[in-house]
């Protein structure tokens, strides 16, 4: 702290294993009523075995099925109860621990129920920040038309927003007024207009003091590098990130709330320079300078934006340089590749990227952008089952299919667990016809895909598929022709 580093260039770098805290999750449910399937999240790479559990409402089911956390049941009781479970990495020990609160009503009575609003205030006698904070407070139950008052307490720096309604439950975002570092509370006293039940929760406002972090992002040639997304992610709770793009001149102020960070300088989602952990003081400074050369990309098509271009050695797509209108790059000679592909529409009005170049300085390089054309040299599938073992997350894969008959047939997939597969149909053109979420295509589980369609004998089709999970396991593909009746 109040040093400035130098770290190496190093995307794509695995942080090591550390102990989160994930952010709470509100589950309102009514009782007797059977809950829908909820998967506890966990921001873990690899396996994990549960060591600790508690606080789960009578009649409901917890286990871990598969690489996923699973709750559901029938909850038989009415409150407010605070569910804690902490998953362990097999591989690298990380832990994390996820918190639910399930709040439980019933058509008579309503529970109410709000987190801990927690923000910052960060004045150094020349500059003054106040974190915006809100949060929802959960009104379940009832008849659904309720009176809101706050009463006791620090009343006047709370009050609430117009409310939201939902099935069997009610939000109402808690708006907090603040100037100063504290912890402050009141009670929200709810009345059900119809049913006059009186429902009641303690709204806690806890501001801590704030820190800053400055600093300076400049390139090999020492120059200041603007729009790169300086990120702060806490070391204790996992979904607490703050992040500053840099200006023209490549600073950067980030304000944050007391702890310790993982520091990264990103260009889009990559990763230029990083500080693992470190304790922010009052006010820090992190200088970075990024081992690479600026090259700034310029597109031949003055229709097609390359923001959102991901670049790659080759269609291939084995190694990354970047991400957007800059990469950042040592000496030497360079091919980049880029597509960008929505797969909703035709093929041919997509669009592919390329471009060759040597590096030794700062410098701009303009871009060949031109029309994608229909896939060669693509596997060949038919009707039957077909075991596809290349179906990835990192871009779409296609297929062809003739049929032999005319006729209506039915594509869908076969996906082992941890694969959520979709497809996208063309025809002999590249035009496009449906993918499996239009009408009733949809399989229900998420995972496998299911698209009916008529087909014309002899007539070449396209299928384009991926997967939306990084899994390597195989995928089979089945097509069948449906008889008519």
């Amino acid at each position: 702290p109040g040093t400035p580093v130098t770290p190496v260039i190093v995307p794509d770098t695995p942080v090591a294993a550390r102990d989160y805290i994930m952010g709470e999750t509100i589950v309102p449910l009514e009782k007797g009523k059977l809950m829908s399937d909820l998967f506890v999240p966990f921001k873990l790479e690899n396996d994990f075995v549960i060591t600790n559990v508690s606080g789960l409402p009578k009649g409901l089911l917890a286990e871990k099925i598969g690489n996923k956390y699973q709750i559901n049941g029938i909850p038989s009781e009415i409150g407010v109860f605070h569910f804690s479970v902490t998953a362990k990495d097999k591989v690298n020990g990380e832990k994390n621990t996820s918190n639910v609160t399930f709040v439980i009503g019933s058509e008579s009575k309503i529970q109410v129920y709000c987190p801990t609003i927690s923000g910052f205030y960060y004045n150094d006698g020349a500059t003054t920040f106040y974190e915006n904070v809100v949060e929802d407070m959960y009104v379940v139950g009832g008849s659904g038309t309720y009176k809101v008052s706050t009463v006791g307490g620090n009343s006047s720096m709370f009050s609430f927003d117009e409310a939201e309604d939902h099935d069997f439950y009610t939000t109402y975002p808690v708006i907090v007024n603040y100037s100063s570092v504290g912890k402050f509370a009141t009670t929200a006293k709810v009345i059900d207009v119809t049913t006059a039940d009186l429902g009641t929760t303690d709204l806690n406002l806890a501001i801590s003091e704030g820190e800053r972090i400055t600093g300076r992002i400049t390139d090999m040639q020492g120059q200041g590098v603007k729009d790169l997304t300086v990120q702060a992610r806490s070391t204790t709770y996992y979904d607490t990130v703050f992040s500053e793009k840099t200006d023209a001149n490549g600073y950067y102020t980030l304000y944050v709330s007391k702890d310790s960070y993982s520091v990264t300088v990103q260009n889009h989602d990559i990763v230029l320079a990083e500080t693992e952990a470190v304790a922010i003081n009052k006010n820090t400074t992190l200088n970075y300078k990024i081992q690479g050369y600026t090259v700034n990309l310029v597109s031949s098509n003055s229709h097609i934006n390359l923001e959102d271009a991901v670049w790659y050695s080759d269609s291939s797509k084995t190694k990354v340089y970047g991400e957007g209108t800059k990469l950042f790059v040592a000496s030497g000679s360079y091919s980049i590749y880029a597509d960008f592909f929505d797969p909703e529409v035709d093929i041919n009005q997509n669009y592919v990227a390329t471009a060759s170049f040597s590096v030794s300085a700062n410098r701009s390089v303009t871009v060949n952008v031109v029309a994608q054309s229909l896939p060669t040299n693509v596997c060949v599938i038919g009707v039957g089952t077909n075991t596809l073992s290349n179906i990835v997350s990192t871009n779409l894969v296609f297929y062809r299919f003739t049929p032999s008959q005319s006729g209506q047939y039915m594509i869908r997939s076969n996906s082992p667990q941890g694969k959520d597969v979709d497809a996208y149909l063309y025809d002999n053109e590249g035009t496009f016809i449906k993918w499996n979420a239009d009408s009733n295509n949809i399989d229900g589980n998420g995972i496998d895909f299911k698209i009916r369609n008529d087909f014309t004998a002899g007539k070449t089709y396209y299928i384009a598929m991926w997967d939306l999970n990084e899994n390597s396991e195989e995928t089979e593909v089945i097509i069948e022709k449906i008889e008519q009746e």
